[in-house]
């Protein structure tokens, strides 16, 4: 990795059905250097800059070639081409949420957000971006008997994280062990087990990945492209 001030990664790109794959970091400096790591060479390249005027930047999603990336304060969605190194900032207007972020299925994007009201989380809705009409489209809110037993009785100081796959967001209480899933496609909640082990503590975050991801079976990514070199001879 090239030397910029507080790198981290902020995308993994798995190239499915091959084994290659990217790694998009970028810097917390202003500007904003983006570097990306290719598998195939096994090298990490400089590829473009932008104004970071931002405080940090949140998730990213793949989608038709380009990573879609949100920032906050402002907050903002931005594309970055990891070919070209292009950084582009989307001419959408942003709701205004809280604990932001974005998911795609079946190739169209979505927002995942709290609404505030008096400086407390009042509901969590759900958005899909209407590219053309230059708007994010409501789709749902999380149902009030649901919010409520999500939230914990709080009114102030709750927080929540994201992560989904394959249409299926799964919701956390960032300060109790409260998880939530919701399946898009079928717009249906449900509470899933409990957590069999807390660990004594209620402070926690997870990410979603998938078993399959091809750059997870190799240190490098190069000993799965020459398993699979060696089974196509």
């Amino acid at each position: 990795m090239e030397s910029v001030d507080y790198p981290y990664v902020l995308a993994l790109i798995d190239e499915f059905p091959s084994a290659h794959y990217k790694i998009v970091a970028v810097s917390s400096s202003d500007p904003i250097y983006s570097q990306v790591f290719d598998s195939r060479s096994g090298r990490w390249e400089l590829k473009g800059q932008f104004p970071g005027k931002f405080s940090y930047l949140g998730n990213a999603v793949f989608l038709d070639g380009l990573l879609f990336v949100l920032s906050h304060e402002p907050d903002h969605l931005l594309t970055f081409d990891p070919i070209g190194g292009d950084w582009n900032l989307v001419d959408v207007a942003m709701p205004r949420v809280v604990c932001s972020h974005i998911l795609d299925y079946e190739d169209r994007l979505f927002l995942v957000g709290g609404v505030e009201v008096l400086e407390c989380i009042a509901g969590v809705g759900i958005w899909e971006l209407d590219l053309p009409k230059k708007e994010w489209r409501s789709i749902c809110f999380m149902p009030d008997e649901f919010f409520r037993v999500f939230r914990h009785g709080r009114l102030t100081q709750f927080r929540f994280s994201t992560v989904a796959r394959r249409g299926i967001v799964c919701f956390f209480n960032n300060l109790y062990t409260t998880v939530l899933m919701f399946d898009l496609p079928a717009r249906r909640w449900w509470w899933p087990l409990m957590l069999p082990h807390a660990w004594g503590r209620r402070f926690w975050f997870g990410h979603a990945i998938e078993p399959r991801i091809d750059p997870l079976k190799g240190s490098d990514g190069r000993r799965t492209e020459d398993k699979d070199d060696r089974e196509s001879e």
